[in-house]
C-alpha cells in the first residue's frame, strides 16, 4: 500500500473524492485534506507532513488548481522532495487545459472526459510498479551498504595490521642500528685500550694494519647503524601513513551511517577519496648511498699508502 498525495483545488473536490475512493479500492492511502484534516487541526502543518511522507504525488490539474497559490506552492515542494527519486509525482489533467511548463518533465495521464475511478486505476497501477521497482532497489542498496561495510572493515583490518606490521620492523631496525652502533663503540674502546697498553708490542706495520681493520669495522657498524635509523624511519613513516588511512576509512564510514540512505554513488565515492590518496612509498626513496661506502673508499687509500710506504723502503 502506498501513500498518495493528492494536491487540487477545492473547486474540484467532486472529483478528488471520486478520485481517493478510487485510490482507497485499489489498496492505496489517500493522503488530502478529506482524510487529513479535522477541527482544530493545523492545515498547513498537516498537509506539509503529508506531502513529507507520501510515497507519490498526484497533481489534479484544471483552470482552478493552476490559479491556486497553494497548489503551486505544493508543485515545488514536490519537486524538491521528489529530487532524489524518492517519490513518483503523477499530473492529471482533469480539464480543458495543458501541463504548466513547471509539470512537463513527468509524463502526462489525460484524465479530461473519463470517470475519476478509472484515472484512479490507471495511476493506482503506475503507483504499483513503481512501490515494486523501489523495494528492489531498497534491497539493492542494502546489499550494497552492506557489502561496502564489509569492505570498510576489512581494509580497516588490513590497514592495522600493516601498520603493527612496520612498527615491529621500524623498532627491529631501530634495535639493530643501535646495536651495530654500540658494537662499534665498543670496538673502538677495544681497539684504543689495547693500543694503549703497555705490554703489547707491535711494529709500525701490524699497528696501520690493525687500525685500517678496526677503521673498517667500525666505519661499517657506523654506516649500518645509519642505514638501520634510515630504514626504521621509512618503516615509521610506512605505519604512520596506514593511521592516516584508517582515519580517512573511519571519516567515511561515519558519513556513510549517516548519510548513507540519501547519498548517490559519486557521493560514496567521494567520501572515501581520500583514504589511499598517497601511492608511494616511503622506501622508493631509499637509496645504496645510504650505507655510506666512502668508507670503503678511504680504508682503500690506506692501504695503498701503507704499501707503497713499505716498498719504497
Amino acid at each position: 500500500m502506498a501513500k498518495v498525495f493528492i494536491s487540487y483545488s477545492n473547486r474540484n473536490r467532486e472529483y478528488a473524492d471520486e478520485f481517493a475512493q478510487g485510490l482507497i479500492e485499489y489498496g492505496h492511502q489517500p493522503l488530502y485534506d478529506g482524510t487529513l484534516l479535522s477541527p482544530g487541526a493545523e492545515l498547513y502543518k498537516v498537509l506539509d507532513q503529508a506531502l513529507d511522507e507520501a510515497d507519490a504525488v498526484v497533481f489534479l490539474v484544471s483552470r482552478e488548481s493552476l490559479e491556486s497559490a497553494w497548489v503551486l506552492a505544493e508543485i515545488g515542494r514536490a519537486k524538491a522532495l521528489a529530487s532524489g527519486g524518492g517519490k513518483m509525482l503523477l499530473p492529471v489533467i482533469i480539464d480543458d487545459v495543458h501541463a504548466p511548463e513547471i509539470l512537463r518533465q513527468w509524463l502526462v495521464v489525460m484524465g479530461r472526459g473519463r470517470p475519476a475511478k478509472e484515472v484512479a486505476a490507471e495511476i493506482a497501477t503506475s503507483i504499483s510498479n513503481f512501490e515494486i521497482k523501489r523495494r528492489h532497489q531498497e534491497i539493492r542498496l542494502r546489499e550494497v551498504e552492506h557489502d561496502l561495510s564489509r569492505f570498510v572493515d576489512e581494509a580497516i583490518e588490513a590497514q592495522k595490521t600493516e601498520r603493527a606490521n612496520n612498527k615491529r620492523a621500524a623498532y627491529g631496525c631501530y634495535v639493530g642500528g643501535a646495536a651495530a652502533l654500540l658494537l662499534g663503540l665498543g670496538l673502538t674502546y677495544q681497539a684504543t685500550r689495547h693500543a694503549m697498553d703497555k705490554d703489547t708490542v707491535l711494529d709500525a706495520t701490524r699497528m696501520i694494519a690493525a687500525g685500517i681493520a678496526n677503521f673498517v669495522a667500525i666505519g661499517f657498524l657506523g654506516a649500518l647503524a645509519k642505514y638501520g635509523y634510515t630504514l626504521g624511519k621509512s618503516f615509521m613513516s610506512e605505519a604512520l601513513k596506514s593511521s592516516d588511512r584508517i582515519h580517512a576509512i573511519h571519516f567515511g564510514q561515519f558519513y556513510l551511517k549517516a548519510y548513507g540512505s540519501r547519498l548517490a554513488p559519486a557521493e560514496v565515492r567521494e567520501a572515501f577519496a581520500n583514504w589511499n590518496i598517497d601511492r608511494g612509498s616511503t622506501f622508493s626513496t631509499l637509496s645504496g648511498s645510504e650505507i655510506d661506502p666512502q668508507v670503503i673508499a678511504v680504508a682503500g687509500q690506506l692501504v695503498s699508502a701503507v704499501i707503497g710506504k713499505k716498498e719504497t723502503k
